[in-house]
C-alpha cells in the first residue's frame, strides 16, 4: 500500500553533506576550494553534496505540486518510492487542498528554498558532481586562487552571490549555477555550473 505525501519522506533517502561523496576531479577541485574559503576566513557552509536520485525526486514533485499546482494525480512514478501524492476526503475523492498542504509541507521539511532538478534531467548531485554550499565573509577576503596567486576579493556582496569569488572559484575548477535568476539556486556549485 502507498504512503501518503507529506513530510515524514524526509527521513528516507538521505542526502549528503560530505566533501567525501563527491566523485571524480570534482571531488579535488570543490576541497581545494572550499579548504581555501577557511583558510581565507570565509564561513562556507555545505548543505548537499551527493543526493540520491529518489531525493530529488521527491523533492522536485513536491515543488512541482506545492508552488506550480501541479496536478498530483500526474506525478510519474519512480521505482522504489511507493508514495501517494493524492490526499483524499472522508469519501475517497481527490482532496487537492490536502494534497497540496502535504507537498508544501514537504517541501518546507526539505528546505527546499528553489525548484530542484527535473529528474528526467538528472541533477549533477545524483553522480557526485555538484555541491549547495554559502558563503559569507567580512571586509576584505584574500585568498589564493587555484594556482596559488593570492587575490583580494573588495567587492560586495559578501557572499557566494559575489562576481569575483564566483570568478576565482572558476580557477578551481568549480563553476557557481550560472543561470542565476532570482528563483534559481544560487548555493549551487558544480563541474557546468
Amino acid at each position: 500500500m502507498s504512503k501518503p505525501s507529506g513530510p515524514h519522506w524526509t527521513h528516507e533517502f538521505k542526502s549528503s553533506k560530505s566533501i567525501d561523496a563527491l566523485k571524480g576531479s570534482f571531488k579535488t577541485d570543490f576541497k581545494n576550494f572550499h579548504d581555501a574559503l577557511v583558510k581565507a576566513g570565509a564561513k562556507p557552509q555545505i548543505a548537499d553534496t551527493y543526493r540520491p536520485p529518489q531525493r530529488n525526486f521527491l523533492m522536485y514533485w513536491s515543488w512541482m505540486i506545492a508552488k506550480e499546482d501541479y496536478d498530483p494525480e500526474k506525478v510519474p512514478k519512480m521505482s522504489g518510492i511507493d508514495i501517494d501524492w493524492v490526499h483524499r476526503d472522508a469519501d475517497k475523492k481527490a482532496d487537492l487542498e490536502a494534497s497540496k498542504k502535504a507537498a508544501e509541507e514537504m517541501v518546507k521539511a526539505y528546505h527546499t528554498r528553489y525548484k530542484p532538478a527535473n529528474p528526467s534531467k538528472h541533477s549533477k548531485h545524483e553522480i557526485g558532481e555538484a555541491a549547495d554550499m554559502s558563503v559569507s565573509w567580512s571586509g576584505d577576503l584574500t585568498i589564493p586562487d587555484g594556482n596559488g596567486k593570492n587575490t583580494t576579493i573588495k567587492s560586495s556582496p559578501r557572499t557566494h552571490d559575489n562576481k569575483d569569488l564566483q570568478k576565482l572559484a572558476l580557477s578551481y575548477g568549480v563553476k557557481h549555477n550560472v543561470h542565476c535568476g532570482p528563483k534559481d539556486d544560487h548555493t549551487h556549485w558544480s563541474t557546468g555550473g
